[in-house]
């Protein structure tokens, strides 16, 4: 007989620790956050994005999404974000860091969802924003985490307007976006929120089912934002700029291998403590 450190536990022991770890959450990832990568800078004086309309954007179900970053609080109460005048899914950031999320119903010019809390968005950080309608309910994301929600209270009204990104919705030249913003996102049905944490930290291929406008803001170069999906809704930037920043969003491709390498790297097999010296019989 001699002693040895084996890799067993008793079953008392087992099953302590197996309670203990069922009770400790494990950390959500959704990403990497080190990427430096391309986007689109707004001074907040007369930048913005104008896409013309089109059939694919005339829509009444919808889900619309974008990655923001305000510099600092902004000069004035409201900022146009993405959307239609007629107030068709429109995202708009108030300088309190709360989400307004406005539609045009049959019963109402300007309707919307109740208002995300003052605060959800943050200044100078990176946040993703999504609103979505099925006609029935109209609610707004933030982060993936849903936020606000109400009754969408008429059928919606789909107004044949341009797309504006960064400027005041309602066609006017004023209440400029300061920041950067990349992956805009425009779909004919509302997503589950399952379905906008799946794919918020990940580049889209622009083929995806529902998905009628897709502009990354990711070219680096040259004043044309570029749609992704087949439809060509491609938009003219005026006077934003080209930055870098640290983007959570990581391409389909890396996505994919990061997800291949998990499920085939095992994980490591821990049996209990290995520091306990034990009775074992040598040979």
């Amino acid at each position: 007989w001699g002693k040895s450190e084996l890799p067993v536990t008793s079953a008392k022991e087992s099953q302590i620790e197996s309670t203990t770890k069922s009770q400790t959450p494990e950390p959500v990832t959704t990403g990497k956050t080190d990427m430096v990568q391309s986007v689109l800078t707004f001074d907040g004086k007369d930048d913005y994005i104008t896409v013309p309309d089109s059939r694919n954007l005339q829509i009444s179900a919808y889900t619309v999404e974008a990655w923001i970053k305000p510099s600092g609080k902004p000069n004035e109460d409201w900022k146009g974000i993405v959307g239609k005048p007629g107030r068709n899914f429109n995202i708009w950031l108030h300088n309190a860091g709360f989400i307004h999320h406005r539609f045009h119903s049959n019963s109402n010019t300007n309707a919307g969802a109740p208002d995300t809390p003052n605060g959800s968005v943050q200044w100078d950080q990176w946040s993703h924003v999504a609103i979505t309608n099925d006609g029935q309910t109209a609610k707004t994301y933030i982060n993936g985490n849903l936020l606000a929600q109400g009754a969408t209270g008429g059928t919606l009204v789909v107004d044949k307007t341009p797309l504006y990104i960064g400027r005041e919705l309602d066609g006017n030249s004023a209440r400029y976006f300061k920041g950067e913003m990349a992956e805009i996102r425009i779909w004919n049905q509302a997503r589950s929120q399952e379905e906008i944490k799946q794919s918020m930290n990940q580049r889209l291929k622009g083929d995806e089912a529902g998905l009628v406008g897709y502009w990354p803001l990711n070219e680096g170069s040259e004043n044309i934002a570029k749609d992704k999906t087949s439809n060509g809704n491609n938009g003219t930037i005026n006077g934003a700029t080209w930055g870098k920043s640290e983007l959570p969003v990581t391409s389909a491709k890396e996505s994919q291998i990061e997800s291949t390498t998990k499920s085939q790297t095992p994980e490591p097999v821990t049996t209990g403590k290995t520091d306990m010296v034990q009775s074992v019989l040598t040979f």
